[in-house]
């Protein structure tokens, strides 16, 4: 699956754990900026609302599917314009086969996906 015709303003990935996310965003001319960012799987507000100041509404935000990422995908869904992205782990060879295995090396290999 390949956007290459879709031009947005950012590409967020997002690697997640039951209790916290690590997130990438790519942004800027060939998506060569780049910012880390972390916060709590929590729906309050130090959690998936403070995720939300992290997403513009015509940003591409992808993650990993796992056991909390379907509910966060729901709630980005039912509040951003940005387009959600729910990755099948299986198929993401780039991070399984990966030697460097962190969260935040995950996070921005998700993003990197989003260049294609």
């Amino acid at each position: 699956m390949a956007y290459t015709h879709h031009e947005w303003p950012g590409i967020i990935g997002l690697d997640l754990s039951k209790k916290t996310y690590s997130g990438c965003r790519l942004s800027g001319d060939g998506y060569v900026r780049r910012r880390n960012f972390t916060g709590k799987m929590t729906q309050e507000e130090d959690g998936y609302r403070r995720l939300l100041d992290e997403i513009q509404p015509e940003d591409l935000v992808i993650m990993e599917a796992g056991s909390s990422s379907f509910n966060l995908a729901r709630f980005l869904m039912n509040s951003t314009e940005a387009e959600i992205i729910v990755l099948n782990p299986a198929q993401l060879r780039l991070i399984w086969d990966s030697q460097k295995k962190t969260d935040k090396a995950d996070a921005m290999k998700l993003a990197c996906i989003g260049r294609c």
